[in-house]
C-alpha cells in the first residue's frame, strides 16, 4: 500500500522548516553583531555548528519533499512533467529571490542603513561578478571569483537548491532504481570531498595551493547533494511504505537515541565536516517520524507552525538586510551596562520585523503566484 497523502502537502514538516529558519535567524543576528563590534555568541554557535547543521536539515527536508512530490506524480501518472515541476519551483522561489537581488544591487548597497561598520567585510567592488553569480544561481562559486557582498551572503544555499533542482527531477523520472542511484550520489559526493580533504593535508603544496584546495573542500562541503539524497531515500521508504524500515525508525527507543546522539554530537561539530553525513541520516529519521508516525516523540503538527513554515522562505531570505538595518538603528544606544536590555530589544525587533515582512510578502505576493502556478499545472494535467 502506497503512503500518498492527499495533494502534495505533509503537515508537520512546515513547522520543522520554521524552527530551522529561527535558528538561522539567531545565527545571523550574532554574526551581524560582530560586524558592528558588539559582543556576540557567534563563537558558541560556530562551535556547536548551529548554522551549518540547520542548513543540512533544510537540504534533507528539500530532498524528502521534492522526491515525495516527484514520486507521487510518477506513481499517479506513470510519468513526471518536468515543465510543471519547474513552473511550481520557479513560482515558489524566484519572485522573492529576484526582487531581493535587484533591490540589493540597485539600492541597498548604496543606502546608509544597509551599510555595515566594516566595509571590507561586507560591501565590495565586485558588484558585477557577484550580481551575475547570484542571477544565475551560482553564488556558491563566489569564493573562487570575487569577494562577497554580505547582503547576499546567504544566497549560496539557494544556489545549491537550484543546482539540485536542475538534475533531480530527471533522475527520478528516468530511473526505477531510486535507492541505488541515491546511494551512488552519496558515495561519489562524500568520496570526492574526503579525497580533496586528505590530499592537500598529505601532499606538499604551497600556501597558495593549500588555500585554493581549502576553497574546493569547503565548496564541496556546502554542495550537500548527499543530504538531498538521504532525504530522497527517506521519501522513497515513506511513499512506498517500506514497513521494515518504517517500523524500525518509528520505535520510541530509536527516536530517543537519534535525538540524543544528535545533541551529543554538537560539541564536536567543528572537528570534521564529515559528521554532516550522520546529521543527514539523523534528520531523515526525524522527518520520517514527523511525516508518518502518529506516536512521534517530536511533533509540530498544528495550524500555527504550519502557517509559519509557509512563510519560512521569506524569513530566511529577508533576514540579513533587515538585521543590518536594525543594527544601524540600535548601535548608537549600545553600552556594556545595558547589554542585556539592548540584546532583548534587538532580538524582539529582529523576530517581529522579519516575521511581519515575511507575512506581508507571502500574503500579498507569494501566495498569489503559487496559486497561479498550481492552477496552471493542474489545468495541464486535466
Amino acid at each position: 500500500m502506497l503512503n500518498i497523502k492527499s495533494g502534495y502537502h505533509i503537515r508537520g514538516l512546515d513547522g520543522l522548516r520554521f524552527i530551522g529558519s529561527l535558528i538561522i535567524l539567531i545565527h545571523h543576528i550574532e554574526r551581524v553583531k560582530i560586524l558592528f563590534d558588539v559582543p556576540s555568541m557567534r563563537g558558541f554557535l560556530t562551535e556547536t555548528g548551529a548554522g551549518h547543521t540547520t542548513m543540512t536539515l533544510f537540504f534533507v527536508l528539500s530532498g524528502f519533499l521534492i522526491t515525495y512530490i516527484l514520486l507521487t506524480e510518477k506513481i499517479k501518472t506513470n510519468t513526471i512533467s518536468i515543465k510543471n515541476f519547474y513552473i511550481r519551483r520557479i513560482s515558489r522561489i524566484w519572485p522573492v529571490y529576484y526582487i531581493l537581488l535587484i533591490l540589493v544591487f540597485t539600492m541597498f548597497v548604496h543606502l546608509k542603513y544597509f551599510q555595515i561598520l566594516h566595509p571590507l567585510k561586507g560591501i565590495q567592488e565586485d558588484y558585477s561578478i557577484n550580481f551575475l553569480l547570484c542571477f544565475f544561481h551560482l553564488s556558491n562559486f563566489q569564493p573562487f571569483f570575487a569577494t562577497g557582498i554580505f547582503l547576499v551572503s546567504h544566497f549560496w544555499s539557494m544556489s545549491v537548491e537550484e543546482q539540485f533542482y536542475a538534475f533531480w527531477p530527471w533522475v527520478v523520472k528516468k530511473t526505477k532504481k531510486y535507492v541505488k542511484i541515491f546511494l551512488i550520489i552519496i558515495l561519489v559526493k562524500v568520496s570526492i570531498k574526503l579525497l580533496i580533504a586528505i590530499s592537500y593535508r598529505v601532499i606538499p603544496l604551497s600556501v597558495e595551493q593549500i588555500a585554493f584546495m581549502w576553497k574546493i573542500e569547503h565548496f564541496l562541503f556546502k554542495l550537500r547533494f548527499e543530504s538531498f539524497a538521504f532525504g530522497g531515500i527517506a521519501a522513497y521508504c515513506f511513499i512506498t511504505n517500506k514497513q521494515a524500515v518504517l517500523n524500525f525508525v518509528y520505535k520510541p527507543w530509536v527516536q530517543w537515541l537519534n535525538m540524543g546522539l544528535l545533541a551529543l554530537s554538537m560539541p564536536i561539530n567543528n572537528m570534521t565536516e564529515t559528521i554532516h553525513v550522520f546529521y543527514s541520516v539523523s534528520f531523515a529519521i526525524l522527518i520520517l517520524n514527523m511525516a508518518g508516525n502518529p506516536s512521534a516523540i517530536f511533533s509540530l503538527n498544528n495550524k500555527y507552525t504550519d502557517y509559519l513554515g509557509k512563510i519560512s522562505y521569506g524569513i530566511y531570505m529577508y533576514q540579513i538586510p533587515i538585521l543590518i538595518v536594525l543594527l544601524n538603528l540600535f548601535i548608537p544606544y549600545y553600552t556594556e551596562k545595558n547589554n542585556l536590555a539592548w540584546n532583548i530589544t534587538l532580538y524582539f525587533f529582529s523576530f517581529f520585523t522579519t516575521i511581519f515582512i515575511s507575512i506581508l510578502s507571502y500574503e500579498f505576493m507569494e501566495k498569489k503566484i503559487i496559486k497561479w502556478a498550481k492552477n496552471k499545472t493542474d489545468a495541464q494535467l486535466d
